[in-house]
């Protein structure tokens, strides 16, 4: 999988790939579909965690349930749910929903708000800076963007 990993980053390598509307592509590795080579990283990773030891598992693409369905006023409404990246146990006990972000919407804002409301699990946003990410390249989403915004960063 290194070697996929590396045919990713260099082009296609015989991945599926598929163009998407925020002009990213989908990436099919392991038989999972990832929305960004960013999520790619940080499931290449979680396996290498996993092989030395460090988590107990990972799901990828674990969903929430936010919202049931329900029906009012004769109109039905479909259930609403939060779709993280991974939910990963570590030794600890700890458990952590993470989702990788390359952008953020107004939907991923008001469904975290619901999955913090609902859930009694940390949700972390992450991005990849290899500017100003820690040594494998990740950074707290919203760590970065104060960086962004104040154009005060400690590089690494």
């Amino acid at each position: 999988w290194l070697e996929r990993l590396r045919k990713i980053q260099n082009g296609n390598g015989g991945v599926k790939d598929k163009a998407m509307k925020n002009r990213n592509e989908k990436i099919e590795i392991d038989n999972f579909v990832f929305a960004s080579k960013a999520q790619v990283k940080f499931y290449v990773y979680l396996k290498r965690c996993r092989e030395k030891g460090l988590l107990k598992k990972f799901i990828v693409h674990p969903k929430y349930l936010l919202q049931s369905c329900f029906s009012k006023h004769g109109e039905r409404f479909s259930e609403v749910n939060y779709v993280a990246d991974f939910e990963v146990m570590w030794n600890d006990g700890k458990r952590i929903a993470y989702d990788v972000k390359i952008k953020e919407t107004s939907e991923d804002v008001l469904k975290r708000k619901l999955f913090i409301h609902h859930f009694n699990m940390p949700l972390r946003w992450i991005a990849v800076s290899e500017k100003y990410g820690n040594e494998n390249g990740f950074i707290d989403w919203f760590q970065l963007k104060k960086i962004k915004k104040t154009g005060k960063g400690e590089k690494r």
